[in-house]
């Protein structure tokens, strides 16, 4: 085997420097030799890890990623766990370890040279779980076998960045979505930047601990196994793959995986037209929907981000097997599906309900179980359509599953909102008032919360649930009240009201347009003396509002039970004091600069201080308009840097604030 390797192997050594060696025609560059011995070893170490390439070409592989974990440096050397974990066909796992090549990389120059290599053994190896496994009738050789291997090393800390890589081939055949999977290997690497090595930084960690096999037809949700040591941000996307073909140990960058696009096949959708494939919202999942059996490659990126700076970029390579159960289903009428896959029955006005079992092929269903709860109550159901009586209104889950003659369940997800009992009522006000706004009241009872009122009155719309309506004369009107409760119960009532309103000669006097300071707070100003009450933003008339925006804003008052409203729009100021204090002055009486305090506008003084370098206070004053002439007991000081202390408040704001610094006196 060696001789066979060593006949691809062309070397080339130079004492004291190095020794260049090319394998089928691909260089590779060893650290410097001191020695003919030290040639001998390092040929050696290149041979053994050459063969090791070579043998682990028979494996079907699954999947792979590199990772590491920081654990310490120095000032010229970082240590990491470096870690490879390896997915393929259980009957091919032959459990021998990793080789794994070291490149540098030159961003400025973009060049890549070899660095070292070095082999990685076997430490940890078991068969995955499969995440959809338990009931499918499958060949037993449908298994998944995770080899990892992790060893500490320890580098150089240098200006480029390292790669790690390893390669092997080739994938299984049955891979239906890239072109010749038999001749497609999987190369794979992680990137240590000089940024890295300096601070520590660990990768993201990826590890498979289920194997991805799913049935055909049926939503899967597969947790992604993705984490940082460092608390860092994760963005996960899916991305290319590299390739790897026989005998292409090569320096980066490496080629993608050529996919079948011919027939629809890519890295986005590595399922094709006949599936689909998606990140969740929360970004730790895979929410998988496939129809067509067969294997598929793919790979996922995770961006690794510290205060929006991208750090570094991980990958993990997969295998999904999607196999046809042939289970059974279970289904039921429901009037819809949320988000999650749970299926939702609504009850309006009723509190009975007629289960409809539409669970599938019946042929081979032995035995089905409804469980419906809530906090106070468990129910549970064997026949296959029960009638359920619900003991109160609210919201319950349920579930309904059956099995085949296998015994072997599956499981719907239900939830029912109930609402038994839903009246629509409203009341008006019984005073009308000479402002034309009449205040109707919600008097609906229901046994759940009302989410959307619509009042519709002499054309106009109203969506609350008690508005102010206003009236154009003396006569009756329609009012028509709708609402929906929270469940999507829908209500409805028409009632007339005969509007003939009590004259008030007043109104609110408040100012179209005002402002108001930003940071403090505000409350309008109007003829209060003239009303009962008063509420400003349906709160207390003791309230205040922080402003912080342009707005419109009402105040609404009531005089004899009557109701009057005014809306005003606020601007927002800025308020802060606008204080200057000079760091140098000459107090030598030409009328210029002859005096040190603070300038500006929207502040008073509340004490200012100046001390000389001993801490000697040689002024003082409590006043906004007096300034230090630089004398001491009516004489010059000596020229030369003091420190100053000033307390002001703003004026507008109120805050208190205090500027202290030092001032240089000339002559």
């Amino acid at each position: 085997m060696i001789c066979n390797l060593l006949d691809k192997l062309t070397v080339f050594a130079i004492p004291h420097c190095k020794i260049i060696v090319i394998f089928e025609n691909n260089p590779l560059f060893l650290e410097p030799i001191t020695s003919p011995m030290n040639i001998v070893r390092k040929l050696f170490i290149l041979a053994t890890i050459l063969i090791q390439f070579n043998n682990l070409h028979a494996e079907h592989v699954v999947g792979a990623n590199v990772s590491y974990t920081a654990i310490s440096s120095d000032a010229n050397t970082f240590t990491i766990e470096l870690t490879v974990s390896y997915l393929v066909d259980c009957a091919e796992a032959n459990n021998q370890g990793f080789p794994v090549l070291v490149y540098t990389h030159n961003e400025t120059t973009d060049q890549y040279s070899f660095n070292t290599a070095f082999y990685l053994d076997i430490n940890d190896a078991n068969n995955l779980d499969n995440l959809e496994y338990d009931c499918l009738a499958v060949p037993n050789n449908l298994c998944t076998r995770q080899l990892r291997a992790s060893h500490e090393r320890t580098f150089p800390i240098i200006d480029e960045s390292y790669i790690f890589v390893h390669s092997s081939c080739c994938r299984n055949a049955a891979n239906i979505n890239i072109i010749d999977p038999l001749d497609n290997g999987l190369t794979i690497f992680e990137v240590i930047t000089s940024f890295d090595q300096q601070n520590l930084n660990s990768s993201p960690q990826l590890d498979a601990t289920t194997s991805l096999t799913i049935c055909s037809n049926e939503f899967t949700n597969y947790e992604l196994p993705i984490s940082d040591p460092d608390g860092d941000s994760l963005a996960i996307k899916l991305c290319q793959p590299e390739f790897m073909g026989q005998g292409q140990q090569h320096a980066p960058p490496y080629p993608p995986l050529v996919f079948n696009e011919a027939a629809g096949y890519n890295f986005e959708n590595p399922l094709g037209g006949t599936g689909t494939i998606d990140i969740s919202e929360s970004g730790q999942a895979l929410e998988i929907i496939a129809s067509q059996q067969g294997q598929y490659a793919m790979a996922i990126c995770v961006e690794e981000y510290r205060n929006g700076v991208l750090l570094g970029l991980s990958k993990l390579e997969l295998q999904i097997v999607v196999l046809d159960c042939l289970n059974v289903q279970a289904n039921a009428n429901t009037d819809f599906t949320e988000p999650d896959g749970v299926e939702v029955i609504v009850l309006c006005e009723e509190n009975q309900f007629q289960l409809t079992n539409n669970s599938f092929p019946t042929s081979i269903i032995t035995e089905q179980l409804w469980t419906i709860e809530n906090e106070e109550v468990t129910m549970t159901f064997t026949e296959w359509e029960p009638l359920v009586t619900f003991p109160s209104g609210g919201e319950y889950t349920g579930t309904l599953i059956v099995r085949s003659i296998f015994d072997c369940p599956d499981t719907l997800h239900l939830k029912f909102r109930v609402n038994p009992f839903l009246e629509v009522d409203f009341e008006v006000d019984s005073l009308s008032c000479d402002t034309d706004e009449v205040s109707i009241f919600d008097r609906t009872n229901t046994d759940a919360p009302i989410a959307d009122h619509l009042y519709v009155v002499n054309g106009d719309s109203f969506f609350t649930s008690s508005p102010l309506v206003n009236f154009p004369e003396i006569g009756t009107y329609d009012i028509q009240y709708h609402v929906v409760d929270a469940f999507g119960c829908m209500g409805s009532t028409t009632e007339s009201f005969y509007y003939d309103p009590t004259i008030h000669d007043i109104e609110i006097e408040i100012e179209e347009e005002t402002t108001s300071c930003i940071g403090k707070f505000f409350t309008p100003t109007f003829n209060t003396e003239d009303f009962d009450d008063w509420i400003f933003e349906d709160q207390p008339w003791t309230s205040e509002i922080l402003i912080t925006e342009p707005s419109y804003h009402t105040v609404v008052a009531t005089k004899d039970g009557c109701y009057f409203s005014k809306t005003f729009f606020v601007t927002p100021l800025v308020c802060e004091a606008k204080i200057y204090i000079p760091n140098v002055f000459s107090p030598n009486d030409d009328g210029f600069n002859d005096t040190f305090g603070p300038y500006g506008d929207d502040f008073e003084i509340i004490t200012f201080t100046v001390f000389d370098r001993w801490g000697n206070q040689v002024f003082g004053t409590v006043s906004n308009n007096t300034f230090w002439d630089g004398k001491l007991k009516g004489k010059f000081v000596n020229p030369g840097i003091y420190a100053y202390s000033i307390r002001y408040r703003e004026t507008e704001l109120g805050t208190e604030l205090v500027a202290q610094g030092t001032v240089t006196l000339v002559r």
